[in-house]
């Protein structure tokens, strides 16, 4: 029997960087503010210190604002990390390793050596089991690549996919590979919140042969929870600057909350339950 007292804490999208660059970056609203972003954090390590400690805390990506062309960016990254309580996992966002297979700004070198800097930290692909869940944690970056760490990691979450288990298995990574289906194609501005051909295909079939219970993903900015053919899917919300905040129509987004704040996740019998925490200002 699991106990649904235990949870995961799950944030994404922090977007971190030293105070001193703001103004370096392209803001993404007026008030996106690199002090805003540690304000807004925390917050949340505020909530996570008054209450009872989470299982485990999870990151969705996007832990740096620029780290894949400005690595010092990780070092701010790391230090606030660090104050999550203990064990932390992270997989890495388009701002940590760069830009997906099929995108106009895809390059396949830079990915490779973001990626490789971002497994010096926090390792990857990874599983942890926690709270009733076995998390797969992945580099969505790199579907749809021909590089050996891609076809390793494919082949690996395949794997463990396929492995019996009474634990939930949940896997996570920060860019959906679509909203709807492999069909999905859109050029108002929505393309940029998924994965682009190739990387879609290739990250649609390391799930198929073997679905998980829960696909969870983040780069929406958007708290929302659908059901696929094949899978639940639950999107995370931002600590930085919620979806309301963000130029990208919302038209053919799955409904949900569009406000900051990270989500407690628990075990509810056999299935499973995400309750929205709001960060402060």
């Amino acid at each position: 029997m699991t106990d649904t007292t235990e949870f995961v804490a799950l944030i994404a999208d922090m977007h971190l960087a030293p105070p001193e660059t703001a103004g370096i970056d392209k803001p993404q609203s007026p008030e996106d503010l690199p002090a805003r972003r540690d304000r807004r954090l925390e917050s949340v390590l505020a909530q996570l210190a008054a209450g009872p400690a989470p299982a485990a805390v999870i990151v969705g990506g996007d832990c740096s604002n620029e780290q894949w062309f400005r690595p010092d960016y990780a070092d701010h990254a790391r230090q606030c990390m660090k104050r999550f309580p203990a064990p932390c996992c992270a997989v890495p966002g388009n701002h940590d390793v760069g830009h997906s297979a099929g995108g106009k700004r895809f390059d396949p070198a830079e990915v490779e050596s973001a990626t490789a800097a971002f497994r010096a930290d926090w390792g990857g692909p990874w599983a942890l089991d926690a709270a009733g869940f076995r998390f797969l944690g992945i580099n969505t970056q790199l579907f749809g690549t021909d590089s050996a760490s891609a076809r390793e990691q494919a082949r690996w979450l395949k794997e463990q996919l396929g492995k019996r288990t009474n634990l939930l298995r949940a896997v996570i990574g920060h860019t959906p590979p679509y909203f709807g289906d492999l069909a999905d194609d859109f050029d108002d501005g929505t393309e940029l919140m998924m994965l682009p051909e190739p990387a879609r295909s290739a990250f649609h079939d390391a799930l198929i042969t073997h679905p998980p219970d829960l696909l969870i993903t983040a780069h929406t900015h958007r708290f929302f929870v659908s059901r696929h053919a094949h899978w639940d899917w639950l999107g995370l919300p931002s600590t930085a600057l919620g979806q309301d905040e963000l130029w990208i129509p919302t038209d053919h987004f799955p409904p949900g909350d569009d406000h900051v704040g990270w989500l407690s996740l628990r075990r509810d019998g056999a299935g499973w339950n995400a309750l929205m925490h709001y960060c402060g200002e």
